[in-house]
């Protein structure tokens, strides 16, 4: 897949492990056996094999799947006890065993690159659970889908997790089948004399990542999903022409590029919504503002030009790199993701109850 071939990269090159780990972390309160919840890891691996996945590390990249033998534990689960400790003491170890997660070299570890830990909570019904697993074999659409099929598995049986309609070799030979070049000339064309829209200069790109947690006020929510429903968009376009505004300003150019990650799940192929795996893609966003118009048209115009070109999402970066050259591709992107949620997933199952924390990363390159 297009962004699997950089990730290996970097993570062949990488000067410390742990880089580019997706790790999600649950609580869970009840009744819970150590060896059911292993039992339904492995169970959640072998219906997605794509998770046991290993890389060729020589000649052309090269996925490889193994065979799962009955008995096997493809996903290793580790469990830790903690002794009964105030809640602020307790934060700081959890957060000191989440750092240790994130920063887990799971590229080098040998065997499937997936780790999880158990961590019990004194002598109380409480723990929490962290899920590891590397960039290289999860996106962001894969989180929901994991932990539905880990909670149906555990609550349920291994055996309620029946086959996927579609294998996940038959899925990768479709999207890898189209047509490469009606992509590439299309994307020559939407970028034809494009300049980069650079804000840093020559900043390293392994500088440290910061995040910025914004709330907004529920009158003001509110106000931007009228204004959607009223003119025919989506969210997504109004952050997009929102953020493109902000880059005219900073940059003094009203002919801005910037980056969006898409699913990778292209709508036509039957089952791939079912699919974990690195589909994911960053495709570049082209937005020519014109101040005669105004920004409503703008962001229709918009809408329906990222609708045309999200069937043309399996192109990598280093493609956009060719054309532009490395100095004129700018990998500053713009980070709006929708991640599909069911029910199934969270509040009690069983006799146990679980919720969900915020999926981390630790990207080392940017």
């Amino acid at each position: 897949m297009p962004l699997q071939h950089g990730l290996l990269f970097h993570a062949q090159t990488a000067a410390v492990g742990g880089s580019y780990n997706s790790l999600t972390r649950l609580s869970l309160s009840g009744e819970l056996n150590e060896q059911r919840l292993q039992q339904a890891l492995d169970a959640v691996v072998r219906r997605h094999p794509q998770l046991a996945a290993r890389f060729a590390n020589e000649g052309e990249p090269l996925q490889l799947l193994p065979l799962l033998a009955e008995g096997d534990s493809p996903w290793p689960l580790d469990v830790q006890q903690l002794p009964a400790l105030s809640a602020q003491q307790e934060a700081q170890a959890l957060h000191t065993l989440e750092q240790e997660e994130l920063t887990r070299d799971l590229f080098n570890q040998g065997g499937a690159m997936l780790h999880a830990l158990l961590v019990r909570h004194g002598d109380e019904a409480r723990y929490t659970l962290f899920l590891n697993a590397h960039h290289l074999i999860v996106d962001g659409w894969s989180t929901p889908v994991v932990l539905g099929d880990l909670l149906t598995a555990l609550y349920q049986g291994p055996t309620a997790l029946t086959p996927l309609r579609t294998r996940y070799g038959d899925i990768v030979r479709q999207l890898t089948a189209r047509d490469a070049e009606a992509s590439r000339q299309i994307w020559r064309q939407t970028l034809q004399d494009a300049r980069p829209t650079l804000l840093f200069g020559d900043r390293p790109h392994d500088e440290a990542v910061y995040e910025l947690a914004m709330t907004l006020p529920p009158a003001l929510e509110q106000r931007l999903l009228s204004l959607c429903r009223e003119r025919g968009l989506t969210l997504n376009s109004v952050m997009q022409g929102i953020w493109a505004l902000q880059l005219a300003s900073h940059s003094g150019q009203q002919d801005v590029v910037f980056g969006s990650p898409v699913s990778g799940r292209f709508g036509q192929i039957d089952g791939v919504e079912e699919h974990v795996g690195l589909f994911s893609n960053t495709l570049p966003v082209r937005v020519r503002l014109d101040g005669q118009r105004s920004l409503c048209e703008q962001m229709a115009e918009l809408q329906q030009q990222q609708i045309a070109l999200l069937e043309h999402d399996d192109l990598g970066w280093a493609k956009f790199s060719v054309w532009q050259g490395p100095a004129r591709c700018s990998t500053r992107c713009w980070w709006w993701r929708t991640i599909p949620t069911t029910a199934r997933c969270w509040g009690a199952i069983g006799r146990c109850a679980a919720t969900p924390s915020p999926t981390k990363a630790i990207p080392t390159t940017r």
